[in-house]
Formats: structure tokens, C-alpha cells, sequence
């Protein structure tokens, strides 16, 4: 319904596959879930801007699911973007980035980068 009212790049329909990616992943289907947040993601990306919060988000929770998958490079790419618009838009510390911080040391961790991961 969204698709036909507002359009395919709505932020609306954005948050509808934000929405079936999380319903995906609680049934186990975490691949099917990537694709629609990776989907959702260009469209908050074309329609909000690369520094809107609600793009932060959603590079936060790929990068997390990535991580979880064992997918660290991937994790770690949108981990490093999230970061860096967190970082733009909010220059004071927060608590925002200290949640991509930490998930950044555990994918260093994970690969055996100790120092690394002591540096976040």
C-alpha cells in the first residue's frame, strides 16, 4: 500500500522492510533479513541522507547481524560508516557511538586483532 501511495522510495517503505527484517531474523531467516535491511537502507540513504539518525540505525544493525553471521569485513565497513556519521553529526561523545565502538572492538576481537579492539 505504501509502495503505490507514497512511492518504492519512501521512507515509509523503508521502515515496512526494517520492520519484515525483523520478523525475518526472529524466524531464523537471516540472509532473507539482510537483503530487506541492505534494501531499506538505500532508500533511507537516497530519501534521508547519509548522515540521518535514522541511516546511523540501520548501518548499526547490519553491521551487528554481519558480525553475528561471521560476516566481520562486512560488519566492520558498516560499522566504520555508522561511526563516521555519528561522529559529523554528533561531535560529543554518546552513547550511540559508544554502541558502534564496542561492536567494533568485538569484530576485532573475534578476528584475533587485540590491539585493535583495546584501541576502540
Amino acid at each position: 500500500i505504501f509502495c503505490r501511495v507514497d512511492g518504492e522510495e519512501s521512507e515509509k517503505v523503508a521502515i515496512v522492510l526494517l520492520n519484515m527484517a525483523n520478523v525475518l531474523t526472529d524466524q531464523g531467516k537471516v540472509s532473507e533479513a539482510m537483503v530487506m535491511m541492505e534494501k531499506a537502507l538505500g532508500i533511507q540513504r537516497r530519501t534521508l541522507g547519509s548522515d540521518a539518525e535514522g541511516v546511523i540505525l540501520s548501518l548499526l544493525n547490519l553491521g551487528t547481524v554481519y558480525m553475528q553471521q561471521g560476516m566481520l569485513e562486512e560488519a566492520h565497513g558498516r560499522l566504520e560508516e555508522a561511526l563516521g556519521s555519528v561522529r559529523r553529526i554528533h561531535p560529543e561523545r554518546n552513547a550511540r557511538e559508544a554502541t558502534i565502538l564496542m561492536n567494533m572492538g568485538t569484530t576485532y576481537t573475534i578476528q584475533g586483532k587485540l590491539e585493535d579492539a583495546l584501541a576502540m
